[in-house]
């Protein structure tokens, strides 16, 4: 009688401790349902299968979306050996040729001179005073000069725009004088900047552009450089400027009128598709003829760079042609043949 007691009593503890098994699973079960957003009472196969139906559906998807553009490499519809081009409000290249190949960019480098002098906050008004120790070595070298005399006086905003307008190597020295006291503290101060600016295959050794070596860039380079200087009000304006006269003075009485050689340049070769605004020519016999430029079209901004003409006419005939092919249109990356 005792042993059946027993038997029942075991029997019964382990039901209980059995319940409480079961229990404690379902509790388990319910917790994971839940952190796991699974309703209670989908089975743990079904919720597979749907997530697995999930993910073949977003791979679809994916699958199907538009690849990213690539640039049009251009080759022989340019003549320019090198070329950029950037659609910067959509921060997307359009077509390159050697666009990241080092080359000489002549006188594009006084677009760092003027976004250097113009991030400087001397004021417009400030005088310079030339003098003949400085123009003479520009004379020799045979640097495009504005005009400007020994001991004529002129502002801060004269040099701005003769060094832009008229590609003015006088300008430019003095630029480079005023803001650094010498042409050679304003090369470093040139190289600095475009290693902010993510230039990492440019290096400046003159603040002009005359001919040297080591002073080298990319189109790309000077593409991102035209880019921040646009963004800097002044240099825009400057940029965009087709006639400028000098302050009155006592060897220019009158001041002196000078034009936009960009706009003269472009005159028989005004694209189609956008608005040209303005830009930078160069040439040295190293670095060929060349031009950097931007445009409008809408509320989009494109920028255009050109280099390694061999023809004084190739950089103008080159932007033209490259503003009409792949800017401003809904065809703006046509397909490689």
């Amino acid at each position: 009688m005792e042993e059946q007691k027993n038997k029942r009593g075991k029997v019964g503890l382990a039901a209980f401790l059995l319940a409480d098994v079961l229990l404690i699973g379902a509790a388990a079960y319910m917790i994971v349902m839940r952190q796991q957003d699974i309703p209670a009472g989908v089975s743990l196969s079904s919720t597979a299968a749907a997530t697995t139906e999930t993910w073949m559906a977003e791979t679809e998807a994916a699958s199907t979306e538009p690849e990213e553009s690539v640039p049009l490499e251009l080759t022989d519809e340019i003549d320019s050996r090198f070329a950029y081009v950037w659609n910067v409000t959509e921060d997307r290249v359009l077509a390159e040729k050697n666009g990241q190949e080092r080359m000489y960019p002549a006188s594009m480098t006084k677009l760092m001179t003027l976004l250097l002098a113009c991030e400087s906050g001397i004021a417009m008004d400030t005088p310079y005073v030339f003098d003949k120790d400085m123009l003479d070595p520009l004379i020799a070298q045979g640097a495009s000069r504005v005009g400007f005399e020994p001991e004529e006086t002129v502002t801060f905003a004269d040099l701005l725009y003769g060094s832009i307008l008229s590609s003015g190597g006088d300008a430019t020295a003095a630029l480079a004088e005023v803001v650094d006291g010498d042409e050679a503290s304003f090369a470093k101060h040139m190289n600095r900047r475009a290693q902010d600016l993510g230039m990492f295959d440019t290096h400046f050794v003159n603040a002009s552009g005359l001919h040297d070596d080591e002073h080298y860039s990319t189109a790309r380079d000077i593409a991102l450089l035209l880019e921040k200087t646009l963004e800097n009000a002044t240099c825009r304006e400057i940029l965009s400027t087709s006639v400028y006269t000098t302050s009155r003075n006592s060897v220019h009485p009158n001041g002196m009128e000078i034009r936009s050689v960009v706009e003269l340049r472009m005159q028989d070769y005004q694209p189609e598709q956008v608005k040209f605004q303005g830009g930078k020519t160069g040439f040295t016999d190293q670095a060929g003829y060349c031009l950097a430029s931007f445009a409008e079209q809408g509320s989009d901004t494109y920028i255009v760079v050109v280099a390694g003409g061999e023809e004084k006419n190739a950089p103008t005939q080159d932007t033209q042609k490259l503003y009409d092919l792949l800017c401003g249109t809904s065809e703006q990356n046509p397909e490689q043949d």
